[in-house]
């Protein structure tokens, strides 16, 4: 399955939404990191987009971690990044995720 361009460094499966189904997060060391909705119907699995690219250095990113990094009960998004270092997300809910904590900005 192709999901967009550049090398897949990290991926990771996760409940982010609270829906059912899972997400797939995959990062990339030549493009921006991105979510997608995973559905499943017997055999055959559909990927679309799950909110906008991860941004602020998150288009190099070497390993990826998923975690409740603010014990809020959502899964958020840790990133290692070549050139910007360890970036985090928050899950904001809807499809949304926001730096916060650690990296420069």
């Amino acid at each position: 399955v192709a999901l967009g361009p550049g090398r897949v460094q990290a991926v990771a499966f996760a409940e982010l939404d609270g829906a059912s189904g899972a997400e797939l997060v995959v990062a990339r060391a030549e493009a921006p990191t991105r979510a997608y909705a995973v559905r499943v119907s017997g055999l055959v699995a559909s990927f679309r987009l799950f909110g906008p690219a991860l941004g602020d250095g998150a288009d190099d990113a070497r390993a990826l971690r998923l975690a409740d990094l603010d014990d809020d009960g959502a899964q958020d998004v840790l990133l290692a990044c070549f050139a910007a270092g360890d970036l985090a997300w928050r899950n904001a809910g809807g499809a949304r995720f926001e730096r916060f904590g650690i990296g420069p900005r």
